[in-house]
């Protein structure tokens, strides 16, 4: 034992005493940590947890390395200070991180728990060695409450506000830069696009890691307090300002027609302002480390070493290491000893009350449940409604040895209509053992919580990791082969009609014959979501290996959404199950499936889909971030009306020069329209607009749609299927019996959609058949009674002279969370950023 041997005081003997080198004080303060270590061990996991599945939070990884590095820049220091157990004090500490830590396990709050193992530390640390060590290691013991959610409870109301600021402040700088541009709230409205600044946009989370850098730099660096204020509010205040920047910068480039949001301007969506931050930091840090030096000249720098005081006895010091060791030993105990097993309801639910606040119990309950949660003991299911006449639905869940974990966090959501935060937006994010969890439902919208990733089965039934389905009622089946695809038929178009999605492009003929021709067997993931036996969602994906310069990529992306034109893709879902199918769907891919893919990409979702919100809702909760990768625009043409409002709708110059093209045309011959209905001539009709295409787009050297031929073979069949169904409309124009033009388009429901024109270039060019065809089908299309003439993708001058209106779709992406889309992404986004510095 390395021993110092000073004078005990007055009336006691000279005795050895401990130093803090000692090689049996390590052995032992190795054991209380082995100990400690594994009390909390499930404490680390879900911190552990909590660091790699929400992004905000991915810093927590790098405090406890550093803040053992900050313990080690006062190596120095703390060698000289000699051990002087405060037991009393150390013990309370002790017993305090004790309680919070069975407080915390009984609720199941990660907070609490990850506070009770700091307090533990400090505890621990004032038992053994006394006030003076722990002074000394107080800042990197206190810093490793940035591995804790706890400022959760600060940041979240300010995301909101910070959305709407970031928003009006990016509107006020474009303007000043004579942009034409409009604020909507959160939303930027420019005249090619809308941006919005989402929550995770809003930059409030990236202050949390400048503080978290700022902070140990201030304390190694920076004596005076006021300096410590300068620098953090510097860097605050920077990164504020550079998240303003970002934003205006992603409008600029927008006007420029650059692939914004996405690939080379990934860096904008948020590394920007991180290393903003940084920079200012450190730059600030500079300015004020040379500011102390000059007014403190010749001052020697800050040192926290203090002149040894009394030296502990040996007994004593063991004493308190003991002491340290029982504590832990009971805590350890009564952790196991109130893990006791299954526990049931004391009164049941019959006691759960019939008013909550200003809602009342519905006399009448006649609406569905919407989940139900598998193995649930005892459940309560209740409809509540108030003077309003506005409704929700509680359902409680029991779980007598259920043993989850997770945090207490009331979150909000801004509604983009309202403007303003929505009282039944607010939830519990909960998972306590041997507790309740409810999911409040609105009818208009509804929300639950999301669960962190467990072997054990979520409460809500939201995103748990287990080998069964989730909720007792609804189940998850995946179709992979073509055989299965093929089954579908009937039951996939019934649920078709049934959803808000309903369009030509979704239906089973459309995306069955797209899968027949670009797809091999094996690369299907339709995945199928049953209530009971009753297919109530689809989610139409399939995974392809996407090979890049740098890369293989297994993308999965919507069935259709590849070469053929798809558009209005989105999740098949029968109609007021959409939020429960679309969390299954989640659960699935980022669960069971998260092996199969390294990118998630929604193709061509209408804008005013609600997939969108409520898939964002769900990344959003997971600290994932969606990606607007790409975006297009739909000219159509309203019929309600009928045809006289339609060329009221167009300027006098266009309605003149229908008219003078229609008397050219009739001039040169006989004119006739013709349409092919009969499946037998659906061939022919099909080779003859091939060949009017191709002659068009010869004539200008390139290639044509009609030149691939897997793209001809998939056309060929699709339109044969689309004849048998009634939806298929091919219209020509006639002039002395030759055709001159041709129309390849869909009719399926109250909408009519033109796909592709074909026109021969060589006759009657000036009088222009293909446009006179177009107006002719919009003539049939009135007199068929269609509500909608669709003029699908693309800004072609024609296109736009005629639209009375314009839908935009948008691509949505994210990367998965592994090591491998980790790779992937950060290559793609090398390889992109090499390519703009280049340019």
């Amino acid at each position: 034992m390395d021993a110092l041997d000073v004078t005990a005081p007055s009336g006691k003997e000279q005795v050895k005493t401990t130093s803090l080198t000692s090689q049996q004080v390590a052995v032992c303060v190795g054991l209380l940590i082995g100990i400690l270590l594994l009390l909390f061990a499930r404490v680390l996991r879900d911190l552990a947890d909590l660091w790699w599945t929400r992004d905000d939070y991915l810093h927590g990884f790098l405090i406890l390395p550093l803040s053992l590095f900050l313990v080690w820049t006062r190596r120095a220091a703390l060698r000289q200070l000699a051990p002087q157990p405060a037991v009393p004090l150390g013990l309370a500490v002790m017993l305090s991180a004790a309680l919070l830590l069975l407080l915390g396990d009984a609720g199941g709050i990660v907070t609490l728990t990850g506070l009770s193992l700091i307090a533990m530390i400090a505890g621990i640390v004032l038992l053994l060695f006394g006030v003076a060590v722990l002074t000394a290691v107080a800042f990197p013991l206190a810093y490793l409450g940035f591995m804790i959610p706890v400022l959760d409870i600060v940041l979240v109301p300010l995301r909101w506000p910070s959305q709407l600021l970031t928003a009006r402040m990016a509107v006020e700088s474009l303007q000043l830069l004579g942009f034409a541009v409009l604020l909507d709230r959160q939303y930027i409205v420019l005249p090619w696009i809308t941006l919005e600044v989402a929550a995770v946009c809003s930059g409030v989370n990236y202050l949390v890691s400048v503080v978290a850098v700022g902070l140990p730099l201030a304390w190694l660096t920076l004596r005076k307090w006021s300096s410590w204020a300068a620098l953090i509010g510097g860097g605050l205040i920077i990164s504020v300002v550079a998240n303003w920047v970002r934003v205006v910068l992603i409008a600029v480039l927008t006007s420029t027609g650059a692939p914004v949001l996405h690939g080379p301007f990934h860096m904008l969506q948020g590394m920007f302002v991180a290393w903003m931050g940084y920079a200012a930091l450190f730059a600030v840090n500079s300015g004020l480390v040379r500011l102390e030096r000059r007014s403190s000249g010749a001052d020697a720098p800050r040192s926290l070493a203090e002149p040894p005081g009394r030296s502990a006895y040996t007994v004593e010091w063991y004493r308190s290491w003991s002491v340290a060791m029982v504590t832990l030993g009971v805590l350890a105990a009564c952790l196991f000893l109130y893990d006791r097993g299954p526990v049931a309801l004391k009164s049941g639910f019959v006691t759960f009350p019939a008013q909550l606040g200003g809602w009342h119990q519905s006399a009448v309950d006649a609406s569905p449940v919407i989940f139900r949660v598998e193995e649930a003991d005892d459940e309560l299911r209740r409809t509540y409604r108030n003077d309003q006449d506005r409704t929700i639905q509680l359902y409680v869940a029991y779980l007598r040895s259920q043993h989850i974990r997770a945090n207490w966090r009331a979150c909000g959501r801004p509604y983009p209509e309202a403007g303003r935060m929505e009282p039944w937006s607010w939830f519990l994010r909960t998972r306590p053992p041997k507790t309740t969890a409810a999911w409040a439902q609105r009818k208009r919208h509804s929300f639950g919580t999301l669960s962190r990733r467990s072997r054990a089965t979520c409460l809500d039934g939201g995103m748990a990791k287990s080998g069964r389905t989730v909720w007792r009622v609804i189940r998850v089946h995946v179709a992979r082969t073509f055989s299965d695809f093929l089954a579908l038929g009937a039951r996939w178009n019934a649920l078709l009609k049934e959803s808000a999605s309903d369009n030509v492009f979704l239906t089973w003929e459309w995306l069955y014959t797209w899968a027949k021709h670009y797809l091999e067997e094996g690369q299907l993931w339709i995945v199928l979501v049953f209530k009971n036996d009753e297919l109530i969602g689809v989610a139409p994906f399939c995974v392809r290996q996407r090979v890049t310069e740098v890369i293989s990529v297994r993308e999965m992306r919507f069935l259709g959404s590849d070469d053929v034109g798809s558009t209005h893709l989105d999740f098949i879902v029968r109609r007021k199950h959409k939020a429960t199918v679309l969390r299954a769907i989640y659960r699935h891919l980022h669960e069971e499936a998260s092996g199969e893919w390294d990118l998630l990409t929604l193709s061509e979702l209408p804008a005013e889909s609600s997939s969108i919100d409520l898939w964002e809702l769900l990344v959003g909760e997971a600290g994932r971030v969606l990606e607007v990768a790409g975006m297009t625009v739909e000219p159509f043409i309203d019929l309600r009306d009928g045809l006289e409002h339609f060329l009221a709708s167009l300027s006098g110059n266009e309605r003149s020069n229908l008219r003078r093209k229609q008397r050219h045309l009739e001039g040169l011959g006989r004119v006739t329209y013709e349409r092919v209905s009969s499946t037998p001539d659906v061939e022919r009709a099909m080779d003859l607009l091939i060949d009017l295409h191709q002659m068009r787009w010869r004539q200008k050297g390139a290639a044509g749609v009609f030149a691939d031929d897997r793209r001809r073979g998939f056309h060929r069949e699709i339109a044969c299927a689309f004849s048998e169904q009634g939806w298929l409309r091919m219209d020509f124009l006639r002039l002395e019996g030759e055709a001159i033009a041709g129309v390849y388009g869909y009719a399926y429901r109250d909408r009519y959609s033109f796909y592709l024109p074909g026109l021969n270039p060589k006759v009657a060019a000036k009088s222009s058949p293909g446009i006179l065809l177009l107006f002719r089908c919009v003539q049939e299309a009135v007199s068929e009674g269609y509500k909608e003439f669709n003029l699908l993708q693309g800004a072609a001058d024609y296109k736009m002279a005629w639209a009375t209106g314009l839908r935009r779709c948008v691509t949505l992406q994210y990367y998965n969370r592994h090591l491998r889309s980790a790779v992937v992404k950060a290559l793609e986004s090398g390889k992109s950023m090499i390519k703009m510095l280049v340019r």
